[in-house]
């Protein structure tokens, strides 16, 4: 499984008449929809093709042309997470080739039909176990299992990410002399150590090595063919590369917080000291005009929530509170953010259709910080009024924020809600939080936020969940 939604994988050879037949497939249909359009697309481009799901929210599938030597084989179809597939395409596409690879010498062999199955059936169970792998030592450990299923016995090196010298991390059809004299004996300093000093311990063995050399995996006598070597050594390359750069936007995601929690800081006493200060003009507040005191009223009152909201980024952003759910009218609240937002684009209407409660339990100021980002967003994309709808199910509420504007850009998608990601279509002045910071909220309660392809502009979804989770 891959996130929120479960991945599968399907492996299609082409016949005589060129007709698409899946011959392997694993992972349930979570996709549905008819591909034949979109798999003609892909074999006559030899370009891979992605198509956004209807039935799930945040899913795709990656349709990917198995081209050898300027002949297309078949496609590899994989339906992941829509970022996956964003961020990921080139790698998938490597994979693509180097299975096209692997297809290519088993149909050029005469016992094909006997061994294309056993390939197919191993090497998108692998490729799937190294999409999911959760770190670089479990997807290090997978191919040493995928080897030891083809009776090959195998160990395996792996150098952390800014690491100087190699693990020992796994190995299988070892016996347990010749795995001691493996760890007493090798100088894991190095990729190329390793290989140089393995060799008295493990005679014959075949070294496979990724491309960054951050694993190395020895192969004693192997019976597979160099072709599915080569596979299986992109493959395990990819999901080292996925890993590190996830490890990557893990640091960023912690930068960006205390980021936040520095600017909120800094915010705090100053907004205090005007707060007081406003409060202090009470009794001369009385002697102005009606239409000033209102005015000046009405700052107040902003200034204060505003203060709240800063709070509220504080507390969030440093993690020393948890969440403070309380029962609150959803429908309500988004009538209240609308009229608060709408008065930053006087050109503009912030339309509202809810129906007279909606109800659920969530922390209202982190809620309200969400719900007005993705108002803003879109009132700083749309070129026309925007329609905001709060639609109540049995057991959870969605928002629907809809324009019919200039609407994402397919290569904008897989990204728009990453940190500091500003679409081609923004206004000057916003910094790419907005969105960031809304499906993190949304998230934190145990909801979704998605982006939903339109014929025309942009539909944003965020989804709560009525109870507490």
């Amino acid at each position: 499984m891959l996130g929120a939604h479960a991945t599968s994988i399907r492996l299609l050879l082409l016949d005589e008449e060129s007709h698409a037949r899946v011959v392997f497939e694993q992972g349930p249909e979570v996709f549905g929809g008819n591909r034949s359009l979109r798999r003609r697309e892909a074999i006559v481009s030899r370009r891979p093709c992605v198509i956004t799901s209807r039935r799930t929210p945040g899913v795709s599938v990656a349709i990917l042309p198995l081209v050898r030597q300027g002949e297309v084989l078949g496609l590899l179809e994989i339906v992941a997470q829509d970022f996956v597939i964003g961020e990921r395409l080139s790698a998938l596409e490597a994979v693509s080739e180097q299975t096209a690879l692997v297809i290519g010498n088993l149909t050029a062999n005469d016992s094909m039909p006997a061994r294309i199955d056993d390939a197919t059936d191993e090497i998108p169970e692998l490729l799937k176990e190294l999409l999911a792998a959760a770190s670089q030592d479990h997807a290090v450990a997978a191919v040493v299992r995928f080897w030891h299923r083809a009776g090959v016995p195998a160990v395996a090196w792996w150098r952390a990410q800014g690491g100087h010298a190699f693990e020992f991390v796994a190995s299988r059809g070892v016996d347990r002399e010749t795995k001691q004299a493996l760890r007493r004996r090798v100088d894991a300093s190095s990729a190329e150590t390793i290989i140089a000093s393995a060799i008295d311990v493990m005679e014959g063995a075949l070294p496979l090595v990724t491309r960054a050399r951050d694993a190395v995996v020895l192969l004693r006598d192997p019976a597979i063919g160099r072709s599915t070597i080569v596979t299986v050594e992109a493959g395990l390359g990819l999901a080292l590369d996925r890993l590190a750069l996830s490890a990557t936007v893990a640091d960023l995601v912690r930068s960006i917080d205390e980021g936040l929690a520095w600017t909120a800081h800094e915010l705090r006493s100053p907004l205090l000291g005007v707060e007081r200060a406003i409060d202090s003009l009470d009794v001369s507040l009385q002697r102005l005009p009606d239409r000033e005191r209102e005015v000046l009223g009405e700052a107040r009152e902003e200034l204060h929530r505003l203060t709240g909201m800063v709070e509220d980024v504080l507390r969030w952003s440093v993690g020393t509170a948890s969440i403070r759910r309380r029962p609150t009218d959803l429908a309500r609240l988004i009538e209240e953010s609308a009229r608060a937002v709408s008065v930053l684009e006087g050109s503009r209407r912030l339309t509202v259709e809810s129906p007279e409660v909606a109800m659920v339990c969530v922390d209202p100021q982190l809620v309200r910080i969400a719900v007005e980002n993705l108002l803003r967003n879109s009132l700083q994309h749309a070129v026309d009024d925007i329609d905001v709808s709060v639609d109540v199910a049995a057991s959870e509420v969605t928002v629907s924020v809809s324009d019919a504007g200039p609407g994402v850009p397919s290569e904008e998608r897989a990204v728009i809600f990453e940190p500091f990601v500003r679409g081609r279509s923004a206004v000057s002045g916003g910094r790419g939080l907005g969105l960031f910071i809304a499906q993190r909220v949304v998230q934190a309660h145990g909801g979704s936020l998605w982006l939903e392809p339109a014929a025309v502009g942009s539909v944003f979804r965020m989804r709560f969940p009525k109870g507490v989770t």
